[in-house]
């Protein structure tokens, strides 16, 4: 589940700064949400539920320099910039291009459960809709996606 996930992120690993609190960049159904209309049109910022990036901010690499994306008033906006720069290829989102939920089938059975079989993952080394979501995983207990991570 995404506390779980939480709890993950803010393990020093030499994969942040070591400072702040981070939340993972996944959704979960009924649990954390970015949008439920495409790219939060009809609400903006009131579609969001525990969502983890803050309105009109920009987000970079852990090298500081390389900005991935500056969110618009409703904490979603284009990725310009690929997550990381090389490495691991995907992570886990649950989330479609334009930042709603996929459903219980593309968060491992909603709450990102370890026995259910299929998760949404995006491409970590990519930028646009495909860093959101590229295609759905099998199995979800598998480690073939990883966490994007956001400090708070």
């Amino acid at each position: 589940n995404s506390g779980v996930a939480d709890a993950d992120c803010n393990i020093v690993t030499g994969n942040h700064p070591g400072y702040g609190t981070y939340k993972a960049m996944i959704v979960g159904w009924g649990t954390r949400r970015a949008c439920s209309s495409m790219n939060c049109v009809t609400s903006g910022a009131a579609e969001n539920l525990d969502w983890v990036l803050a309105p009109n901010t920009e987000y970079r690499r852990t090298d500081a320099v390389t900005k991935v994306i500056t969110t618009n008033s409703a904490g979603v906006g284009s990725i310009v910039a690929a997550f990381i720069a090389s490495g691991v290829t995907a992570h886990w989102t649950g989330l479609t291009t334009d930042w709603r939920t996929q459903g219980a089938t593309g968060t491992c059975g909603g709450s990102w459960s370890t026995g259910a079989t299929t998760g949404a993952y995006g491409r970590t080394n990519s930028a646009g809709g495909i860093a959101l979501f590229d295609a759905l995983a099998n199995p979800c207990s598998s480690n073939n996606a990883r966490l994007i991570c956001a400090q708070q």
